[in-house]
């Protein structure tokens, strides 16, 4: 088996065990989802994924490698849930996950023996944006992209 299927078992897995021990954590609350396309998310990963387009016609390397970025996006989603989950009940999905996975994608791409370190990466990512916060126009907010 090759390291990124390795490292995509390995991430499933750990994933399987937060969301097991949040189950059990979590009795008697009432974890609630809803859904909001923000622009800013949505506009940002729309821009992003035309220049991945634009680079895998001329570096092929980045359309053989789809299947890898996809993983991140899933492993993103899947971090940023559980993290809000295991600190408060409610979670807003948005295309926020994209932006970091893309632009995390377009500045520091490893090979796949190193694949695992991209699921590193993009978990700072989502830990930075749940923690490195400001207050702005009267709510608490992330500091990504003011």
């Amino acid at each position: 088996m090759r390291k990124t299927s390795w490292a995509m078992l390995v991430v499933a897995g750990l994933l399987a065990a937060w969301t097991a021990v949040l189950f059990v954590a979590s009795t008697g609350r009432k974890l609630t989802l809803d859904a909001s396309a923000r622009k800013q998310h949505w506009l940002q990963a729309f821009a992003h994924l035309s220049i991945y387009l634009y680079w895998g016609y001329h570096w092929r390397t980045v359309y053989q490698s789809a299947h890898l970025i996809a993983a991140q996006v899933v492993f993103a989603y899947a971090f940023d849930v559980l993290l809000t989950w295991s600190r408060r009940d409610h979670y807003t999905l948005t295309f926020g996950p994209f932006p970091i996975v893309f632009s995390t994608n377009l500045f520091l791409w490893f090979k796949p023996p190193w694949f695992h370190l991209q699921f590193v990466m993009i978990a700072l990512g989502m830990l930075a944006k749940q923690f490195i916060q400001w207050e702005r126009d009267g709510r608490r907010t992330h500091v990504f992209n003011p």
